[in-house]
């Protein structure tokens, strides 16, 4: 499952944002993670995970934009993920202009069924500071889109500079998303935990992001993955047809595709342009008793893989493929 489509993800109990809900764990700490042994059996599948944590948690920064009223998708940013539906939905009821949010709380129909309600503890009504809170509680909203939301998003603006309706300026903001479900052609995908992202636009044609959090998870379509501790810093360049990219990458994800855990970091920054694969980039990454996989990109449709399954540091075996084949 891709982090970013039927779900997304990812994508921090940071600055106060804590996902609401109880725990079973007295001191609040995270289960013990059981990382999972490279063999023969499961290396493509960990490599595949893994380059889609590192690869797509980018697509996250680019949902975050509320300059504009008529939500957009940067390319290759999925539509359907609940992270998109939180965002897009929360611009729909901002606006254009931030004096249109209300302080109170205000429940508002949806355009076809159901409700939202939003609620602001601002600075300023005029312009977003850093520190403002806003709270969009969904109640099985249907806009009419396609999508059925339901559940409650936190935000907190972690920083602003520029003119909210220019497209340069820097706009930084933590996301905590609690029992957010998006329904869509019968499938449904949940998400809970916390996400955040920086958007720097100031210097066009390049634009400049970050996405991180402590720990995120989804669950659809049978599939339960979630990232923890991790951290992704990718650019974006609007001066070449298609746009060039860069992403690099590092955390750890969970995934019930492959029954266990494992870290990934970027070793080469993967490079690209437009919605395609990446052409150049190198990935490590790390399960139990140090065995690895390491992907190395080819060109924009085909990889290596070197694994190593005993953790001796020696590679046991090589594996070409196809960027296809590797997400399949």
């Amino acid at each position: 499952m891709k982090l970013t489509s039927a779900l997304i993800l990812s994508a921090i109990s940071i600055a106060g944002l804590a996902a609401c809900g109880g725990s079973s764990n007295p001191n609040n700490q995270p289960p013990v993670l059981a990382l999972l042994k490279f063999d023969s059996t499961n290396a493509i599948a960990a490599a595949g995970v893994a380059s889609e944590a590192a690869l797509e948690s980018a697509d996250i920064g680019g949902v975050t934009d509320f300059t504009d009223p008529t939500p957009t998708a940067e390319a290759g940013v999925d539509k359907s993920g609940p992270v998109f539906a939180a965002t897009s939905l929360a611009q729909e009821t901002l606006g254009a202009s931030v004096s249109f949010i209300p302080v109170p709380a205000t429940t508002s129909p949806c355009a076809v069924s159901g409700s939202v309600t939003v609620s602001g503890d601002l600075a300023d009504l005029a312009t977003f500071t850093a520190g403002d809170v806003i709270t969009v509680d969904s109640d099985m909203c249907d806009d009419g889109t396609g999508q059925v939301v339901d559940g409650l998003l936190e935000m907190e603006i972690t920083s602003f500079e520029g003119d909210i309706l220019t497209s340069e300026f820097l706009f930084g903001v933590e996301l905590a998303l609690t029992d957010f479900m998006v329904t869509e052609s019968n499938e449904t995908t949940t998400a809970n935990g916390n996400v955040g992202t920086t958007i720097d636009t100031r210097t066009p044609p390049i634009v400049e992001g970050s996405v991180f959090g402590d720990r995120f998870s989804v669950t659809g379509m049978g599939i339960t993955e979630t990232i923890i501790n991790f951290s992704t810093i990718y650019t974006e360049d609007s001066s070449a047809f298609p746009v060039g990219w860069t992403t690099d990458s590092i955390g750890t994800v969970d995934s019930s595709e492959i029954a266990g855990a494992i870290t990934y970091e970027t070793m080469v920054v993967f490079e690209g342009s437009g919605e395609g694969y990446p052409y150049t980039g190198e990935l490590l990454v790390t399960g139990a008793d140090n065995s690895t996989v390491y992907l190395i990109t080819i060109d924009d449709t085909n990889v290596q893989i070197d694994a190593d399954y005993d953790g001796d540091g020696m590679v046991d075996e090589t594996l070409f493929l196809t960027w296809l084949e590797l997400e399949g």
